[in-house]
């Protein structure tokens, strides 16, 4: 299993920290990855999960504040936010916690945060355990939270109440018993260098409008929150989802010390520019230092992540602005598209080569069969094979390389491969096996090729199993993928007859039906690179009119449908959905699993007229993201 072999995104943001601090940049750098923790750090730490701290998956915030007398900048991140388990993640952030505490001169906050631990229930597995740390780039201190929403509405305010409450137990509970009516806990945390230095924090978001002033916390009044949301919110209004009320408060006597409200930069209509001038204005009228963002966000070197305004019990006010990376528009254009294609697969394949185990393989989907670890490893293996020989991605070639020796120890039966190795060798597992074998130039037994030669129907395709039922009929989408897996030798006796099928199993509409999946993407990708192949023009056999995109495509249908287009030579349409599926890659270089995968029921002979059968998701996404590998492989290099 490799590593993350750069901050990528990260970096950009932590030098716009670093330049507007007068700090090293290599100092901010060493900071961020220590915050960040593993892989950065250089662990082998299991991946899979995904950050909750900005909606595009990011793990990773810039926060700078202006006061009356400057601005001060500090990180916010989710720290071990790779991690798939919930358990190693928890156990992962605790860790990075102590180190940050130990960075930035708060050791004496250690009682604090284990205390802060306490409230998660370790034994349910349900909980993600999400905590996310802030620490100032050039200032001592810590501040820690914990995403509330897992413990539900009730689960939360009583973590909360607890959280806060101490030897003040009564005088927070009145407080929370006003604002319970009105509102939602979304995190608790704390913020400072340790005992006589530190308020504890309540995060709550509204569950309808209501006036500040009904709140019950004299802080909301004060006339500069006025101010910050007509400037910000003005009369367009937004989705109270996105904003987020703060109350600060001294742990030793209950009392609110501190107010703010937070609002989401994506729930407002406000470009760079926009932003830029609100929040000079807002400077300018409360009579703050202004930000230093007039250089990057009109720019566009990051986006706003949250925009909010504090105000302390003394009075004190201070504007906060939190940055995340720039999110990218993408436009596709013959000009852009290889660099585009090769940034998008180095990512995907760092991704999928960190979710690899130390000795070869993979594991995705859950189904009451278990995980699928054959014929998931060999698929990944066989994109990252693909993706090494378009791309010259050494890492991803040495990924494929440790998934072919795994499956070649692990066979688990005499001949073929399968889901995993309890559910019996099946055609589909088997063709991607030796296609991932070829692709190496890895010898095929020819044990394997007979077998897969044995699960050719004489009516004409490749049946996925021998029963029961329809199992052991000719199923399209895996006739495709077992061609394409054939000798040279083997092919050329079966031409005719493959072609044959083939030609008899397109539909009007273009498109090759699927036995195994929701829709006919990954059908019909396969058969026009096994028209191809056959050194069949696939616009010539398919002459029909645009591919139509299903209503809300999965990553996994729109890159089977950009490959199809493409091979199709529809560049246009290629590009068109190219731009919407770079667009959709998360920070990590994956693209979310969903529910594409159909155990059909095994009395059902043609599911896409009749769907019958359970959906299931890759929650990895490690089908889905080898799939999209797969396909901008292909499409490296120029026409097909």
């Amino acid at each position: 299993m490799t590593t993350v072999r750069s901050l990528g995104k990260l970096e950009s943001l932590l030098s716009v920290g670093a330049r507007h601090s007068g700090l090293d940049l290599d100092d901010v750098l060493s900071l961020g990855r220590a915050l960040l923790g593993p892989p950065y750090a250089g662990s082998r730490a299991l991946r899979g999960g995904r950050s909750g701290l900005n909606n595009d998956g990011c793990p990773l915030q810039l926060c700078f504040t202006a006061t009356a007398e400057g601005h001060r900048a500090r990180l916010i991140v989710d720290p071990a936010w790779w991690h798939g388990d919930p358990g190693s993640r928890l156990a992962a952030s605790r860790r990075v916690l102590t180190d940050a505490m130990r960075l930035r001169g708060a050791e004496r906050l250690e009682p604090l945060a284990d205390r802060l631990f306490e409230v998660i229930d370790r034994g349910n597995q349900a909980l993600p355990g999400f905590i996310w740390i802030g620490a100032g780039l050039d200032r001592p201190g810590v501040a820690m939270y914990l995403d509330a929403g897992p413990f539900g509405r009730q689960g939360a305010w009583e973590k909360a109440d607890w959280w806060l409450g101490g030897a003040a137990a009564d005088r927070v509970h009145r407080l929370t018993e006003e604002l319970r009516g009105h509102a939602t806990v979304a995190s608790i945390g704390c913020e400072g260098t340790g005992p006589g230095h530190v308020i504890g924090k309540l995060y709550v978001r509204l569950d309808h409008s209501v006036r500040l002033t009904r709140l019950g916390v004299d802080l909301l009044t004060d006339p500069a929150f006025a101010v910050f949301l007509a400037r910000t919110v003005g009369s367009q209004g937004m989705n109270l989802r996105g904003m987020v009320l703060s109350l600060g408060f001294d742990l030793a006597t209950g009392k609110v010390v501190d107010a703010k409200i937070d609002l989401c930069g994506h729930c407002l209509p406000l470009d760079h520019t926009g932003w830029t001038d609100v929040l000079t204005d807002v400077s300018a009228t409360l009579g703050l230092r202004q930000l230093p963002l007039r250089e990057e966000l009109p720019a566009r070197s990051c986006d706003v992540a949250f925009a909010g305004l504090g105000v302390t019990a003394g009075g004190r006010r201070r504007l906060n602005v939190y940055l995340r990376p720039r999110v990218e528009d993408i436009t596709v254009t013959a000009e852009s598209r290889p660099d585009r294609l090769r940034t998008a697969c180095h990512a995907a394949a760092d991704y999928l080569c960190g979710l690899q185990h130390d000795t070869g393989w993979w594991a995705d989907y859950q189904l009451p069969v278990g995980a699928s670890t054959q014929w998931v490893t060999a698929f990944a293996g066989l994109a990252l094979a693909r993706t090494a020989a378009a791309t010259g991605d050494a890492v991803a070639r040495s990924a494929a390389e440790a998934a072919a020796r795994w499956l070649l120890r692990h066979r688990g039966y005499p001949a073929g491969w399968g889901y995993n190795d309890r559910t019996g060798a099946d055609a589909g597992s088997t063709a991607v096996a030796i296609r991932l074998f070829r692709a190496l130039g890895i010898r095929v037994r020819r044990e394997d090729e007979r077998w897969l030669l044995g699960h050719w129907r004489p009516a004409g395709g490749f049946a996925t199993y021998e029963g029961p039922g329809c199992w052991g009929d000719a199923h399209p989408c895996v006739t495709a993928m077992a061609a394409m897996a054939l000798s040279e030798t083997d092919l050329r006796g079966l031409r005719g007859e493959v072609a044959a099928y083939v030609r008899r199993t397109l539909g009007p509409d273009g498109t090759w039906p699927a036995y195994w999946w929701r829709s006919h993407c990954y059908s019909t990708f396969h058969h026009l690179t096994l028209l191809r192949r056959l050194g069949t023009s696939g616009e010539r056999v398919a002459p029909s009119p645009r591919l139509v995109v299903p209503a809300h495509a999965s990553a996994f249908e729109t890159a089977y449908l950009a490959g199809a287009a493409w091979l199709r030579g529809d560049t246009a349409q290629a590009d068109r959905l190219l731009a919407g599926l770079l667009a959709g890659q998360r920070f990590d270089g994956s693209w979310p699993g969903a529910a594409n995968l159909r155990v059909t029921d095994p009395d059902c002979a043609k599911p896409w007229e009749t769907p019958r059968g359970e959906l299931y998701v890759d929650q990895r996404g490690v089908m889905t993201t080898s799939s999209v590998l797969l396909v901008l492989s292909e499409m490296i290099g120029g026409r097909p």
